[in-house]
């Protein structure tokens, strides 16, 4: 027995005894460190996937890609954003996104519908819809408020305010 053997992270390499044992080697990334196992491997995952993507020659990317999308059961699409991701920010972009109102309820309070039922019946116009959101005061995006001003307007048969710039249009262009 010359030597022992000593992992090297796929690898066995064997070592003289005189020689001190080789430490198992680490990619240390800033930021990753606190990374639950979990995602670091969904992040590995990724990686594997896109640098797949990325190695196909170029007149075969798009059968690759393809390929890769049915072999890891995920979308087309997908993978060339987790490519786009990986391209402008490295291996970091490739780490799932958290949701900024993570650990909050996202269902709508009863007050929070009736404030914007309210509103619904106010609005003449467009800009009447930033402004009773303004004036509301509530915890919701401008986007979500005027989501759920339209649809009550929708089910209450009110006509919804106009956009700006497409009065007078008809279907055919006259």
């Amino acid at each position: 027995m010359a030597g022992q053997v000593v992992q090297i992270g796929r690898k066995r390499s064997v070592a003289s005894r005189a020689s001190a044992p080789v430490p198992t080697p680490y990619i240390v990334l800033p930021g990753l460190v606190e990374l639950p196992a979990d995602e670091l491997k969904e992040c590995l995952r990724r990686f594997r996937i896109v640098n797949s993507a990325m190695a196909a020659p170029h007149g075969k990317r798009v059968q690759t890609i393809r390929a890769l999308a049915k072999r890891f059961h995920c979308a087309f699409r997908t993978i060339y954003n987790w490519r786009s991701a990986y391209l402008k920010a490295g291996f970091v972009g490739l780490l799932r996104k958290h949701r900024c109102d993570r650990g909050k309820p996202r269902k709508a309070g009863l007050s929070l519908l009736a404030a914007v039922a309210e509103a619904a019946t106010r609005i003449q116009r467009c800009g009447d819809i930033t402004r009773e959101w303004r004036a509301s005061g509530l915890p919701v995006s401008l986007e979500t408020w005027r989501t759920w001003l339209h649809e009550i307007q929708r089910r209450l048969r009110i006509t919804a305010p106009a956009q700006p710039g497409k009065e007078g249009r008809t279907r055919g262009g006259r």
